[in-house]
């Protein structure tokens, strides 16, 4: 998937591995959080701890939302 806003912070290891670094603004965390979200098990966020918390509980309103 590619993000024109994303691409300048990628850094890539080998053909299939690779990480993102970058500095978001509290204002963003929300998108980001949603990005990376959509990506699944393809992505995996390591910090900050608050774009983590707001997958979590996205994917936890989800399940609760199908489970009823």
């Amino acid at each position: 998937m590619s993000q024109p806003w994303l691409e300048p912070y990628v850094k890539v290891i080998d053909e299939n591995h690779g990480y993102v670094e970058v500095y978001i603004d509290k204002s963003e965390l929300a998108y980001v959080s949603g990005f990376f979200l959509q990506l699944g098990t393809n992505a995996k966020v390591i910090k900050p701890q608050k774009v983590i918390d707001f997958i979590c509980k996205q994917l936890q309103d989800t399940i609760t939302h199908y489970s009823s």
